[in-house]
């Protein structure tokens, strides 16, 4: 999915976070997340994540549609998904992310 939304793959993102966390520095991650896209990907997306001993804080940032209004009023098509993501998906997203902070004291 990453590839079909933004072209490239997400190999080169994933190696600088393992250098960023092998020179000790402390990491935020922010990851979107968007019903349809990456809403699957939760389950990898910590298994990953649960092996950065330097992350200091997790965000989870749910999707929303507030460029709607953008879109409309500039008179362009909107291509953005439409749907936003259910509340008993978010927290699960949520618990899984949690888990990380288990592992690393700290957070």
């Amino acid at each position: 999915m990453f590839i079909r939304c933004t072209g490239h793959k997400n190999k080169p993102i994933l190696d600088n976070l393992k250098y960023i966390a092998s020179c000790g520095k402390s990491i935020e991650i922010r990851i979107p997340y968007v019903p349809l896209f990456n809403d699957n990907q939760i389950e990898k997306i910590v298994a990953f994540l649960s092996k950065i001993k330097t992350i200091t804080k997790i965000r989870l940032l749910p999707y929303h549609n507030y460029a709607r209004s953008k879109y409309n009023s500039l008179d362009m098509v909107n291509t953005l998904p439409q749907d936003l993501p259910n509340k008993d998906a978010l927290q699960k997203a949520e618990d899984l992310l949690k888990n990380i902070k288990v592992l690393h004291e700290g957070i």
